[in-house]
């Protein structure tokens, strides 16, 4: 993934590995995807192999698992999506810099971390008008406005 992409499928599918690889050290607790990731890479050594000859699409192919999972009462899934909102809202504060500024979550986990993050940002999230091309191109135009 991006190295500013925290909220993509990419990232959570490479979390969810991690996370994975620590439960079967002892170092997370585990749980039941945890295990069944590790059991169907063929144990650890297998998922670190595919991990390091993976795209991001491989590890994105995850993410639907995970959000299931979470929302099926996962405590590992559940501490991999945690994470991954501590990511996305460290980004988002740092953006609004203290001010009152909406917040439009776009990509196919958009909906997910506006759901989970609704309590946090309310009223602020707004339905995106567009892609992030779109407010990337928006952006410029009024830059050279």
């Amino acid at each position: 993934p991006g190295l500013g992409d925290h909220g993509s499928g990419a990232r959570l599918g490479r979390m969810l590995g991690e996370a994975a690889l620590l439960a079967f050290d002892g170092q997370v607790p585990g749980s039941a995807l945890l295990r069944a990731v590790v059991a169907e890479a063929g144990g650890p050594a297998r998922l670190v192999a595919w991990a390091d000859a993976a795209m991001p699409a491989d590890f994105a192919a995850f993410a639907p698992r995970l959000v299931a999972a979470a929302q099926a009462g996962d405590p590992g899934a559940e501490a991999v999506l945690a994470s991954a909102d501590a990511e996305v809202v460290r980004a988002i504060d740092t953006l609004r810099d203290g001010r009152d500024l909406p917040v439009c979550f776009v990509g196919g986990l958009g909906p997910v971390f506006a759901a989970r993050l609704s309590e946090r940002y309310g009223g602020r999230i707004l339905e995106p008008r567009g892609d992030a091309l779109d407010g990337a191109v928006s952006l410029a135009l009024q830059d050279l406005g």
